[in-house]
């Protein structure tokens, strides 16, 4: 199955401390930011710390105040309807006392919600001044938010800290933490 590695003790902007795992190969990954059984009209992805956050409570929130929810299944994955909302959207994921933050730009978008969403949009809001938690607190169309291009930069800076063991798990350098489908099931990324 290959190697694997955690890094322990990270501590999010909420005050979660997590740890990141890599094992195995990279479970189902293709890099290309879409959930083939996505349509226009939902969000979905994975939401896993090592595990997947089974039951967990997603939210999700667009720049007009529009909120809907979800619940994760038994293997981490969520799927969230978005018909009549405006992208940006900011998503949560709560379980177990555990809160991660992700982002979708768009419907039929994948938005993964792990310790590695968590802090790529922490390091974003922290140069902003703030937290993730409060942006998705007060989101509007004036929030500050980051661009696909500035998101794919802190994703390649996360990621980046780990290049051995994304080589040795065979995550490909195209995998995208954020937008590449995964399955949380200890044979990959999850």
């Amino acid at each position: 199955m290959g190697v694997t590695a955690f890094l322990t003790g990270c501590t999010s902007d909420t005050g979660n401390t997590f740890q990141v795992g890599f094992s195995g190969n990279n479970g189902n990954g293709n890099g290309n930011g879409n959930n083939n059984n996505n349509t226009n009209n939902t969000v979905s992805g994975t939401a896993a710390h090592g595990l997947p956050m089974a039951g967990a409570t997603i939210t999700l929130k667009d720049v007009a105040g529009h909120t809907a929810t979800a619940t994760a299944a038994i293997d981490g994955t969520y799927s969230v309807n978005v018909t009549g909302f405006t992208a940006p959207f900011l998503i949560k994921a709560t379980a177990g006392g555990l809160t991660f933050f992700s982002i979708a730009f768009a419907g039929g978008a994948t938005a993964n919600l792990t310790p590695v969403s968590d802090s790529v949009l922490a390091a974003f809001f922290q140069s902003q001044g703030t937290t993730a938690s409060a942006a998705f607190g007060t989101l509007s169309s004036t929030t500050a938010l980051p661009s696909p291009g500035t998101l794919a930069l802190l994703d390649q800076n996360v990621l980046g800290s780990f290049p051995a063991l994304l080589n040795s798990n065979s995550i490909p350098a195209t995998f995208d933490p954020i937008s590449s489908s995964f399955s949380a099931n200890g044979a990959g990324f999850d």
